[in-house]
């Protein structure tokens, strides 16, 4: 039987690397930071919320349509906020901030769907998870905890050989390495970063589609789980994509793992329940961020060993 913390921080951890490999993947093709990020993988847990709560069926067919939806989310952000801004002259600094005005737009369409189906269905549709109806595998194993292992390592798999063995994703990495030369060469770079935000919304999209199967969700968790995904990307290094999910893998052991141990042993200690002090979890990606700045500025995998 496996620890059950254990499989909360491989479930947790793999959610957070996708997510965070999806952020540095946005960054990578456009080096604009995206705050509505954490409003795709939310978006995927309310896909998997309707499935599973709403028309009551399996709540992993919700996978490939959260895939679709983000990435189709994402696209909207490109085509309808970035890119016209990008070309009536908007800087880094103003593309950025409209990526969080739009992610308070999806935000309040998010919490207003929310209370739709509340209100609509009788159904509790915040503060809530649904891992009691995932699949018993046995040995106090769910069908989660083995679908987030495989989901990770088939998107890994997948973007390595669309990036490395296909004419697209070799034009993806021109554009990363210098979108001018890739454009100057006849690559069509405002696609390749179209396709580029698709697959970083959809990809966010399907990992948060797993998240209610083991953990409590609600609409607030958005920005909360924000400063996780930015932390796993500046820990993994923002200018390598697969580093972005060893440091959300990091990000999420971090978290789970470590502060629950640690809440256990300083429990006794300072007379607070372990409870209380887990709350204090939050503010690990923020001294995350802080360490990794002060220590390795590029991330792990901009370490150079000498």
């Amino acid at each position: 039987m496996i620890d059950p913390l254990i499989i909360n921080t491989i479930v947790y951890g793999s959610i957070l690397g996708l997510s965070s490999l999806s952020l540095t993947l946005t960054y990578l093709t456009t080096k604009i930071p995206n705050f509505a990020h954490g409003i795709f993988l939310l978006f995927g847990s309310y896909m998997t919320f309707t499935i599973a709560e709403v028309l009551k069926q399996n709540p992993y067919f919700s996978l490939p349509i959260a895939f679709l939806l983000g990435g189709a989310i994402a696209l909207i952000q490109y085509y309808g906020v970035l890119l016209p801004l990008s070309m009536r002259g908007g800087g880094l600094v103003s593309q950025m901030v409209a990526t969080l005005a739009f992610s308070i737009l999806l935000y309040g369409g998010l919490n207003a769907y929310a209370s739709y189906l509340g209100y609509v269905y009788n159904v509790q549709s915040r503060d809530v998870t649904l891992g009691f109806l995932d699949y018993e595998l046995g040995g106090g194993i769910r069908a989660v905890f083995l679908v987030s292992i495989i989901l990770a390592i088939a998107f890994i798999l997948s973007l390595y050989l669309f990036l490395n063995k296909t004419r697209l994703g070799i034009s993806i990495r021109a554009t990363v390495e210098n979108s001018s030369l890739a454009e100057s060469m006849g690559i069509n770079t405002k696609l390749v970063k179209a396709i580029s935000w698709f697959l970083a919304g959809g990809i966010a999209s399907a990992a948060g589609s797993l998240y209610p199967l083991q953990f409590v969700f609600s609409p607030t968790l958005a920005y909360s789980i924000l400063l996780s995904i930015f932390a796993a990307s500046v820990l993994g290094g923002l200018m390598s994509l697969f580093g972005g999910f060893i440091g959300g893998f990091i990000e999420g052991f971090i978290e789970k793992y470590i502060m629950a141990e640690l809440s256990i042993y300083l429990s006794p200690v300072i007379g607070v329940s372990p409870f209380v002090i887990n709350q204090y979890s939050t503010l690990v990606p923020l001294i995350v961020v802080a360490a990794v700045l002060l220590i390795a500025p590029n991330g792990i995998m901009g370490i150079r060993v000498k």
